[in-house]
C-alpha cells in the first residue's frame, strides 16, 4: 500500500540483497531505492474520486499526546535520533533493535515493500526525538512506516512517540530551505495529483505562490497531514518511565511559562489542528497579477508564524525554544560548553519528575549530531542524534535501549553490525574530552 492512496502498490522495492546488506549492519545509500511510477490507484475509473481516497489507519499517527508514560520493571524503552528522510537507516535501526521483522508479502523476490515489514517489539516503546523532515529523499517513507508501527504497537501495548523537531517546524512555516529535492518530488507524487482532484484542478497552487504547494499544504497547520491525523499526534516532550524526551532540550523556564510538558503538548497540538489563515477573497486565478498572488502567500506565512507558540521558534537564543536548543549537546562527543548545562537539566527534571509523580532522572535529545550515542551533564543527559542520514554525516545508525527496573534502569545503546550491546557507562563524555572508545 502506497501511503494510503487505495490499492496504490510498490511505494518502494526494496531489494532481497539490500536487505540482507540492512540486517548485516551495512550503511545503505537512499539511491539503492526507486519510486516506482506515480502512486495513484491502480483502478482503472481514474476520473472517480473513490479512486483517490485517502485512507487514514497507515499514514496516521496512534495518538500519543500524553505527557507521561509509567513503565514497569522489566519494560524497554528504545530512543532513535534525526532521521532526515533516510529510509534505508532507520530500517536498519529499527531491525537491529528487534524492532521490526521483515514478513514478506509477496512470494516475488522483486516485490518487497515497506507493509513486509511488522512491529516485532511487544510492549515496548519506541521514540523518535524529532527531525524525521528534510535533507532526505525518502520523508513521506519513513512517516509512513512509522506511522504504521505506531498502530502495530499499541495493538501488543506498546507504543511508538513522535517528537517535534525544529525541521518539522520549519516546514509548518513553510521554510524549506534544507528540503531535498527528491524528497519535494515524493510529496507531490503521492499527494499532488489528489489535491488537483479534489480541488478540480490545479489552482488551489497558487496560493503557496510557487513555494513547494504539496509540501506546503501537507504540512501547514490544518492542512493535510493534520486533518489525517499525523501531525496532531506529535508531542513537544514527554516522559516515558523515569527518562524525559525532546528533540533540543528544556529548561524549567520553559516549563513553568507554558504550564509545563502538557501545556506545550497541548498548544503545539491545537496549533497543528488550526488553520491560522484565512482564504484570500476573490480566490485567486491565473489571472491574478503576480505581486497579488506573492503578497497572499507571503500574508499566509505571517498568519502562521504569528501564531505559532513562542517555545516553537528559536526567538533571540536557541534556548529559547525546546526543538533549538543546544546546551546539552553541543559541542558534540564532549562536556557541553555551557558550564550551567547540569544545573539546567537538573532543574528541569525536578520539575517534571513532580508534575508526573515519578522521578525523572535524564533527558534523552536529538538535534545537534554526534559521531556516537553518548551521555553527558553525569548521565542526566543523552544525545542520540548520530548523523546517521546521508544528508548529514551519514554515519552508521545507532538506537538507544532503556531496560526499567525497580529502582534504576540499564542503559545500552545498540549498533548494527555489533553482536554485543554497548554498555551505557562506556559512552559518558566528562570534562576535558570524551569517552567513546566502544
Amino acid at each position: 500500500m502506497a501511503l494510503g492512496l487505495c490499492r496504490a502498490r510498490g511505494l518502494r522495492r526494496l531489494k532481497p540483497s539490500l536487505i540482507s546488506h540492512i540486517e548485516g549492519g551495512v550503511p545503505l545509500q537512499c539511491r539503492d531505492y526507486r519510486l516506482t511510477g506515480r502512486l495513484l490507484s491502480s483502478s482503472t475509473s481514474l476520473g472517480m474520486k473513490e479512486a483517490f481516497s485517502y485512507t487514514p489507519p497507515t499514514p496516521s499517527f496512534a495518538k500519543s499526546s500524553n505527557a507521561y508514560l509509567p513503565r514497569k520493571a522489566g519494560q524497554k524503552t528504545f530512543a532513535i535520533g534525526d532521521i532526515h528522510g533516510d529510509l534505508p537507516k532507520l530500517l536498519m535501526a529499527l531491525m537491529s533493535a528487534k524492532l521490526i521483522t521483515q514478513t514478506p508479502n509477496s512470494t516475488s523476490d522483486e516485490d518487497v515493500t515497506l507493509s513486509d515489514f511488522k512491529w516485532s517489539g511487544g510492549d515496548s516503546v519506541l521514540v523518535q526525538v524529532g527531525d524525521i523532515l528534510d535533507r532526505g529523499s525518502f520523508e513521506c517513507a519513513c512517516l509512513h512506516l512509522l506511522a504504521t508501527l505506531s498502530h502495530q504497537a499499541a495493538e501488543e501495548g506498546g507504543g511508538v512517540v513522535f517528537c517535534l523537531g525544529n525541521h518539522e517546524v520549519l516546514n509548518a512555516l513553510g521554510l524549506f530551505n534544507y528540503a531535498d529535492k527528491e524528497g519535494n518530488t515524493e510529496f507531490e507524487s503521492i499527494f499532488g495529483g489528489y489535491f488537483d482532484h479534489v480541488e478540480e484542478g490545479g489552482e488551489w497552487r497558487l496560493n503557496y505562490a510557487g513555494n513547494q504547494p504539496t509540501r506546503w499544504r501537507c504540512w501547514e497547520p490544518g492542512g493535510a497531514l493534520a486533518n489525517f491525523n499525523l501531525l496532531n499526534n506529535f508531542v513537544l516532550g514527554t516522559q516515558v518511565g523515569r527518562s524525559v524526551f525532546v528533540h533540543g532540550g528544556i529548561t524549567k523556564e520553559h516549563l513553568e511559562k507554558y504550564g509545563g510538558l502538557q501545556g506545550m503538548n497541548d498548544m503545539a497540538r491545537d496549533w497543528f489542528e488550526n488553520a491560522s489563515h484565512e482564504a484570500p477573497e476573490p480566490p485567486l486565478t491565473p489571472d491574478t497579477p503576480p505581486e497579488e498572488i506573492i503578497a497572499s502567500a507571503k500574508k499566509r506565512a505571517k498568519s502562521i508564524s504569528s501564531s505559532m507558540p513562542p517555545f516553537l521558534g528559536g526567538g533571540p537564543s536557541e534556548r529559547a525554544s525546546p526543538v533549538w536548543m543546544r546546551d546539552y549537546s553541543k559541542p558534540n562527543d564532549v562536556t557541553p560548553s555551557n558550564s550551567s548545562a547540569p544545573v539546567l537539566a537538573q532543574e528541569a527534571l525536578d520539575y517534571i519528575g513532580s508534575e508526573a509523580g515519578e522521578e525523572a532522572r535524564r533527558f534523552v535529545v536529538g538535534h545537534t549530531p554526534q559521531t556516537r550515542i553518548n551521555s553527558a551533564c553525569e548521565g542526566m543527559v543523552w544525545r542520540v542524534d548520530v548523523g546517521m542520514s546521508a544528508g548529514v554525516m551519514n554515519n552508521v545508525p545507532e538506537i538507544l535501549e532503556i531496560t526499567t527496573g525497580d529502582v534504576s534502569d540499564e542503559i545500552n545503546i545498540i549498533r548494527p553490525g555489533k553482536e554485543d550491546k554497548v554498555k551505557g557507562e562506556d559512552r559518558e563524555c566528562r570534562a576535558g574530552g570524551s569517552t567513546l572508545v566502544r
